[in-house]
């Protein structure tokens, strides 16, 4: 009976140690992420040892931003999961991040300080109450010699000097360290803001049928994560390449600390609606004008046309059905064709059916604190065709264009550019990498050598009495000299009004040779300048319009 009874005691104490081994609590670290203009996926491991049998693996210390819908687990052993529950830890007060507690320490140690001086400046403002109240050496009736009573007098006089001069070095100590103090605590409070005070947890019920040690792979999507695409556009002469530097500003405040991850930046954005559009049947309403005139004043007619004079009855919400989706980017095709410097060792630009994505290989540590890291992503040498660039009337310089060749063989999206010419920063521009055509324009900056001046030189109207009509005639001159010492061609481009009704008319006058568009009222002149020459180009152009109209845009 004994030995039945210690058995028994045996096989409960086996149990009950197999039990508590059955719930497994670890925290996943963050290996690789990969961050979309908005959002993140985290793609972490964690690794645990397993004996067969039921475990529930707990994976915490997760992002509070986790979507629940984009949970993947996967793992290398023998054992199969059973069921996957994501929830939230609300018991994150508990945790204390080690900035936190070094800064406390920092306050304690400040607190020590501000003490140890306190106690030096009440240690001596006591002592100088004590020399000041025993300053009689003698009683009233005893005579003090005058030798005694200088070396009384001088003792006094320097030893509270000594006294008053170590409590002003005292009070100073401590102003310094109050005010140290209150910028630790400012830094701890502020930290304290922003700690993350949620957790998320994924916990795995799975099945073990061996003794292993498995790698959980783990991956998940982050908001309050994104990056931002920025650029270094260099041009060093008007004889060699551009060089761009695409760069990348990353920002996130996930909650967590994304110490040397494998960074990846893709141009796709998850939060973009992801269902393709459907065409809905477009039906004219059509009304009989007649048929509404002669049913007189009604609220329903209140779509009319000016230029035709139709009216129309106005459409409910239910003839109306707009539908609308957001534009995918262009899909922008590998770099082709450029050539990469250094940085580009260290990135490579995948094409999948959708976007780009930007593999880096040097790890990076990007904290949860919203601030923008900087992350290069590759350098390229793009062939330039270079030209100058006016329209005098919106600004009196001119501007240095760098043309880029097959400039959408990069991958690059549209955003900021800081502009180097010949090695000296000019300023930004925007780097727009979304056009139709084969060449895309750089501006780089303003040209202060070539001078350009635009005045109106003539401007009159003249009234014609018995037609009844207007007419008004405008004359410009645009200087252009260039001050450089080479040979220069530049574009000046300007305009002529246009007219939206057949009773107006505008008509192009001395236009110097310009290429003119009616349709648009452009006008264009490519003109070669040697050094120190000038040129002048004039243009004008007659208005004839009704008495009964004023223009007062002119």
């Amino acid at each position: 009976m004994k030995k039945f009874h210690c058995a028994l005691i045996l096989v409960l104490t086996l149990f009950t140690v197999q039990s508590q081994a059955a719930d497994i609590t670890v925290k996943p670290q963050t290996k690789e992420v990969l961050v979309y203009l908005q959002n993140a996926q985290i793609n972490a491991t964690a690794e645990v040892n397993l004996v067969p049998g039921m475990y529930n693996i707990v994976l915490e210390d997760l992002s509070q931003f986790l979507d629940d819908n984009s949970v993947q687990i996967k793992g290398d052993a023998d054992f199969t999961i059973l069921s996957v529950v994501t929830k939230k830890n609300y018991l994150g007060d508990e945790r204390k991040d080690p900035k936190l507690k070094a800064l406390e320490d920092s306050i304690e140690v400040m607190n020590t300080k501000l003490n140890a001086v306190k106690n030096q400046i009440d240690a001596l403002n006591e002592e100088l109450v004590m020399i000041i109240a025993n300053k009689s050496i003698q009683g009233d009736n005893i005579g003090v010699s005058t030798v005694e009573l200088e070396k009384m007098a001088n003792f006094y006089r320097v030893r509270v000097l000594e006294i008053r001069n170590k409590l002003t070095e005292n009070e100073k100590k401590q102003t310094k360290i109050r005010e140290k103090n209150s910028a630790i605590l400012n830094q701890l409070n502020q930290l304290k803001s922003q700690q993350t005070k949620v957790y998320s947890e994924i916990t795995l019920a799975i099945k073990c049928n061996s003794t292993t040690k498995s790698k959980i792979q783990l991956s998940y999507m982050v908001t309050n994560a994104g990056w931002a695409p920025f650029y270094d556009i260099k041009s060093e002469s008007l004889t060699e390449p551009i060089t761009i530097l695409s760069k990348a500003n990353v920002f996130q405040t996930t909650g967590e600390d994304w110490k040397n991850v494998k960074l990846s930046l893709s141009t796709g954005n998850p939060t973009y609606n992801n269902t393709k559009p459907v065409l809905i049947p477009y039906t004219l309403l059509l009304s009989n004008t007649d048929q509404i005139y002669r049913k007189g004043y009604n609220k329903s007619m209140t779509l009319s046309s000016s230029n035709s004079g139709v009216v129309m009855d106005a459409p409910s919400m239910q003839d109306v059905i707009i539908s609308a989706s957001r534009n995918q980017s262009k899909l922008i095709e590998n770099n082709a064709g450029l050539t990469s410097s250094q940085v580009s060792g260290y990135t490579s630009n995948t094409e999948n059916q959708t976007n780009n994505i930007f593999e880096i290989s040097i790890p990076y540590n990007i904290p949860s604190d919203g601030k923008e890291y900087v992350v290069a992503i590759q350098e390229y040498k793009a062939p330039a065709v270079y030209s100058y660039t006016a329209i005098p009337k919106l600004d009196k310089d001119a501007f240095l264009l760098a043309n880029l060749i097959n400039w959408d063989q990069t991958g690059l999206l549209p955003g900021e550019a800081n502009l180097f010419n010949e090695g000296t920063f000019v300023g930004k521009s925007y780097f727009e990498t979304r056009v139709t055509n084969d060449t895309i324009p750089v501006s780089l900056g303003r040209e202060k050598n070539i001078i350009l001046d635009r005045k109106k030189v003539k401007s009159f109207t003249e009234k014609n009495f018995t037609g009844g009509t207007k007419k008004t005639t405008l004359e410009f001159e645009i200087m252009v000299r260039n001050k450089k010492k080479a040979e220069v061609e530049i574009t000046i481009e300007d305009q002529i009004p246009l007219s939206n009704t057949e009773e107006v008319t505008i008509e192009l006058i001395n236009g110097s040779n310009a290429t003119y568009v009616k349709e648009t009222g452009k006008l264009k002149w490519i003109i070669k300048l040697k050094p120190s020459e000038s040129n002048t180009l004039k243009f004008g152009y007659i208005i004839k319009y009704p008495k009964k109209y004023n223009i007062s845009n002119l």
